[in-house]
Order: structure tokens, then sequence, then C-alpha cells
């Protein structure tokens, strides 16, 4: 079996201080190494702007690596819940990052998005 063929697992979450926002995304390959990834927004951003941002940046990333099956993992009860299409985009500016991921999707095999609780994430801490 390829690592291609293999599941590959993706934790994305935003970073807020007084300077900004930054974002973070960590990759597990299906042998356990990890690929951490960090950036500075360099624009204002929401909340939910910025958790959409890491986690299009997780899935681009993912897929230059050549993973095509992947369990996305994030804290973003929003950003998870429209991914699923088990909640609408009303916001005019969540639909473009919406459309966004659904043109990433049929680019990969299998991809499953689940809700972590923000208390469980410890990839959100160490962000």
């Amino acid at each position: 079996m390829h690592i291609e063929d293999e599941t590959w697992t993706m934790y994305f979450d935003k970073a807020a201080n007084q300077y900004g926002y930054g974002i973070g995304v960590s990759l597990i390959a299906p042998d356990n190494s990890r690929i951490p990834l960090a950036f500075k927004l360099w624009f204002k951003a929401s909340n939910n702007e910025a958790e959409y941002e890491a986690c299009i940046a997780g899935l681009e990333t993912a897929l230059e690596l050549g993973a095509r099956r992947l369990d996305v993992i994030g804290d973003s009860n929003l950003v998870v819940s429209q991914a699923k299409g088990d909640c609408k985009v009303k916001e005019e500016k969540m639909i473009m990052y919406h459309q966004t991921l659904d043109l990433l999707f049929p680019w990969f095999e299998k991809l499953n998005f689940a809700h972590l609780l923000r208390e469980n994430n410890r990839f959100a801490d160490s962000l």
C-alpha cells in the first residue's frame, strides 16, 4: 500500500494575540511523522475567517504532500459543521471560504471532518 492510499490526519486552528492573527496546521502522515505549519495573517480577520484560512491552508498542503485520504479535526464548530454540510453558510464572507473548500474536496478520495472541543485541543494551546 502506498502512503497516498493511507489516511493522514490534519489539525487546524487559529491563534490570536495583540499582534494579530496567525493560523496553524499539524499534518500527521500515516507513518506518524508530523509536519507543523504556522502562518501570520497579514490582514484583519474575524475568528471564523482565520479558522477557514487555517483549514484551507492545511488542505492545500496535504494535497501537495500527496495525501488523498484525510481526517480533518478542528475546534471551530462553525467551519466543521459547514464543511460537513450540517450547517448552512449564511454570512457573505463565509460563502467565499466555503466555496474554496468545495473546490478542494474533489481532490480527496476520503475526507472526514470532526469537531474537537477547544478544551481538548492541545494543538490550539501550542499555537
